[in-house]
């Protein structure tokens, strides 16, 4: 099978009128590849360690539009390969987390998981990773996947986290992966399988695939916000450095349809569900 390699990374409005997750996936040899090229622009710049989104300045304005001209140029040359940025309405947001949590709690509790920190932390991981499969379900059944996801103060300990089920000792890491394949089965049967240790929990420095999408995610954003008039110089600016090297691929007609800007620093949805910008290669 061909190894993908994914980043993901949570996103939110000011108030969170708005939240989703951000995905970036390429196959592991052009990762491999795009990884040498970003380390390369950070080691000749003196402004920068690692990208993240909320931390841009100004004066790196060039540094964030290299990288994300390597994202892009990898995209287009690369098979299968995804980036998106997802939004879900405060609704639907709260339904669809409802039935992560009750379908990672119910099938953990009746295998018999006894460690509630663990079914905790997995929670935390379900949406993004179930949201996923149904963005790349069109990809094929031959490629396997392996997903690095960004740390916070939950999602930490994840590698640590261990159960007993008669007898034996299981990882979360493990269950997750059990889960994920059994539910994408289930329900996105052309969607990749996640290899036996698929998820890693990683902070951002550690990951050049979780730092491609945090930017994707915020600058795409910024994008939009730019695009429905927001005032912010930073985001103005972000969103102008998203337009020069994906401005082409998206519509403003559909901006103005899905999203509306609430007072200055916020976005909601005018439609139930989710609001997704996704750029996507891949064999049909």
């Amino acid at each position: 099978m061909i190894k993908l390699i994914s980043g993901l990374d949570e996103i939110g409005t000011e108030t969170q009128k708005a939240e989703g997750w951000c995905y970036f996936c390429i196959p592991e040899t052009d990762y491999l590849k795009l990884e040498a090229e970003v380390k390369s622009l950070l080691s000749g710049s003196t402004k920068l360690t690692l990208f993240h989104g909320k931390k841009f300045k100004a004066n790196q304005s060039n540094e964030y539009e290299q990288f994300l001209r390597i994202i892009r140029r990898y995209a287009e040359n690369s098979v299968p390969t995804i980036l998106s940025c997802t939004l879900n309405s405060e609704n639907w947001k709260q339904t669809f987390l409802e039935f992560c949590d009750r379908v990672t709690t119910n099938v953990f509790t009746q295998v018999g998981v006894t460690n509630q920190d663990l079914i905790k932390v997995c929670k935390q991981l379900t949406p993004g990773l179930f949201s996923f499969m149904r963005l790349i379900n069109h990809f094929g059944k031959e490629y396997e996947l392996s997903v690095e996801v960004d740390s916070d103060r939950t999602k930490e300990n994840y590698p640590k986290l261990d159960t007993i089920i008669k007898g034996h000792k299981f990882t979360a890491d493990f269950l997750m992966t059990r889960l994920y394949n059994a539910y994408m089965k289930l329900k996105f049967a052309n969607s990749p399988q996640l290899s036996a240790s698929g998820i890693s929990v990683l902070k951002d420095q550690h990951s050049i695939a979780i730092q491609a999408a945090d930017v994707i995610g915020n600058f795409s954003t910024s994008y939009v916000y730019y695009k429905l008039g927001n005032t912010s110089k930073t985001r103005i600016l972000k969103g102008q450095i998203f337009e020069k090297v994906f401005g082409d691929k998206f519509d403003l007609d559909e901006f103005i349809k899905s999203v509306k800007l609430v007072g200055k620093n916020d976005l909601e949805l005018l439609i139930e569900g989710a609001f997704t910008m996704t750029f996507t290669t891949y064999n049909e």
